[in-house]
């Protein structure tokens, strides 16, 4: 599929909305193939694939405030810290833990920004993991919208320019994961 560019979006990350525009989006896909190699005729058989969707934007940032976050990975934890500021999954809450203190409610699936490190009570090995799905949203020439949801991975950043305080921020990197798109 070729680029496509859109004049503006939303980027939902970190639970965290942004606006975002000059919106490029690049569908690849990925073909797992199986030649038969034991025969004089070789054929070959499509197993299976993989959609990422390549992205690039611009936003603004408030001067002082946090940029989005590059290279980050899930990661599943049954014990320890928390990083302020950085949106989890409680996946399997035992009972008796306890992470109300950082903004959390104590049940399996609940998402939240921590709001501090150190949970009331963790010794029973409940799991907690960081978020890196995102919610990318654009809007088309007619005015249609196409959602796209899967886990972001940033590659690049660099500061394009400054507008009355803000910062002016271009972004490239990947949609990938369990993708799926919607579109109204």
């Amino acid at each position: 599929m070729a680029k496509n560019a859109f004049a503006r979006g939303t980027l939902l990350f970190n639970l965290t909305e942004y606006g975002v525009f000059d919106v490029t989006l690049d569908d690849t896909y990925s073909e797992i193939d199986v030649t038969d190699t034991a025969t004089t005729v070789t054929q070959s058989e499509f197993i299976g694939g993989k959609e990422v969707i390549n992205i690039s934007f611009t936003m603004y940032k408030d001067a002082g405030t946090a940029d989005l976050i590059l290279n980050r990975t899930t990661v599943a934890t049954t014990s320890g810290s928390l990083v302020e500021g950085i949106a989890y999954r409680l996946t399997d809450w035992i009972t008796d833990d306890d992470f109300s203190n950082l903004g959390a409610t104590n049940e399996d699936g609940n998402e939240f920004i921590a709001t501090g490190t150190s949970p009331t009570h963790w010794d029973h090995s409940s799991i907690v993991n960081t978020m890196v799905e995102c919610q990318l949203k654009v809007e088309d020439a007619a005015g249609l919208y196409t959602t796209y949801e899967g886990d972001l991975i940033l590659l690049t950043k660099s500061v394009t320019g400054n507008v009355d305080g803000a910062v002016q921020l271009a972004y490239t990197g990947k949609i990938t994961g369990a993708l799926t798109e919607a579109q109204g």
